[in-house]
């Protein structure tokens, strides 16, 4: 029979598996395909699937000391597993949400992984240190040792700078006060998985008597509001999606550069006109005329460098537009060529018809 201890992060381990397979399903649709959405929700669901078999399994000794056997181990390997990434992709979702990109690549992202693969490392080595969590008899309140405070701490130092980053970013975005109202709630709502961890840490010493672990539910609880923030509000999603059918339609050649300069995105034209200016290329060293351009662009960052590129023969008037996030902070560089060719041949047979002119015109000439 099934007992309520464990109803609550079954229940939220199935919701976040479902949120996980809806945003693969439906956030490609409306032009938002967010990785770290799926794998937070895929984190989350680990973790508390594994949690619920745990209460509904467990005996009087604890599976991090290794003393429960090696099936109650391993399901506690998944706990941990999944208990070490949520805080993680939580904060890397709000980084990309707040349009802090840097923080998805390179050094920064490897960075941000560091206290997961430590507290997987620190916990799973338990049973031959005892410092992550201790048991003085079976049956007996676990303690955690002093290995886990490290632990405890980078996951407050990770969900605490991503609620902040989720509801400052919100509340630039949304100007209406309805809209302000919502940023609000969504900040309340990111505030309850924080304060449920305090009070989850402090249970004993605090003297509370909390039969489960309200983190992982509340994190199932906020997944699902952020997703319906997404797809509830259609202009959300409908607005990327035209922009982006706008940019692959357009008759001119468009590139856009991260603020490195590196190729992230062109449409059917450029690839026809600029097969060398692919995804992950800088453009300096695929197109060096071009990538000229945009770095100056990139140095700028307030002003539209306008120029004009030949290129096989035609001529182009380009314009370099920088691409800014919510805070002002120069994301990158958009550029569009229009084909002059034919202005041009134009200008110059009508220069050369009004110099045949004044050659042959005595009159057109004094003037």
């Amino acid at each position: 029979m099934l007992e309520s201890i464990f109803v609550l992060p079954l229940a939220a381990g199935i919701m976040s598996a479902v949120l996980a397979l809806t945003a693969v399903a439906v956030l490609p649709r409306v032009g938002r395909r967010d990785p770290t959405f799926v794998a937070l929700n895929v984190s989350i669901s680990a973790w508390c699937l594994s949690y619920a078999v745990h209460l509904h399994t467990r005996g009087p000794a604890e599976p991090a000391t290794g003393a429960a056997g090696p099936w109650a181990f391993a399901l506690f390997a998944v706990q941990i597993i999944g208990l070490s990434f949520t805080p993680v992709y939580w904060f890397l979702h709000a980084a990309r949400r707040a349009e802090r990109r840097r923080w998805l690549k390179g050094w920064r992202a490897v960075l941000v992984h560091v206290p997961a693969v430590y507290t997987i490392a620190v916990a799973l080595t338990n049973p031959w240190h005892g410092l992550f969590a201790r048991q003085t008899v079976p049956g007996a309140p676990t303690a955690y040792g002093s290995l886990a405070i490290v632990h405890h701490l980078t996951t407050f130092l990770l969900v605490a700078p991503g609620i902040w980053l989720l509801v400052s970013s919100s509340s630039q975005r949304d100007a209406a006060p309805r809209d302000r109202r919502r940023a609000s709630l969504l900040g309340a709502a990111a505030l309850l998985p924080l304060a449920g961890g305090i009070l989850w840490s402090l249970r004993h010493l605090l003297g509370l008597d909390i039969p489960v672990n309200p983190v992982p539910v509340l994190f199932s609880l906020l997944t699902m509001l952020l997703l319906y923030q997404v797809i509830a509000q259609g202009l959300d999603g409908l607005v990327p999606l035209a922009a982006a059918e706008a940019f692959r339609s357009m008759s001119d050649a468009a590139v856009v550069t991260d603020d490195r300069g590196v190729v992230i995105e062109t449409n059917g034209v450029c690839r026809r006109l600029l097969p060398e200016a692919v995804r992950g290329v800088p453009l300096w060293e695929a197109v060096p005329a071009l990538g000229a351009h945009v770095r100056t662009c990139l140095s700028l960052s307030e002003t539209t460098v306008a120029f004009e590129l030949e290129h096989e023969g035609a001529v182009f008037y380009g314009r370099a537009n920088p691409v800014k996030g919510p805070r002002g902070d120069v994301l990158g560089c958009s550029v569009l060529l229009t084909d002059i060719t034919d202005l041009r041949a134009a200008q110059h047979e009508l220069e050369r018809a009004v110099g045949e002119e004044r050659a042959l015109d005595p009159s057109a000439r004094t003037a």
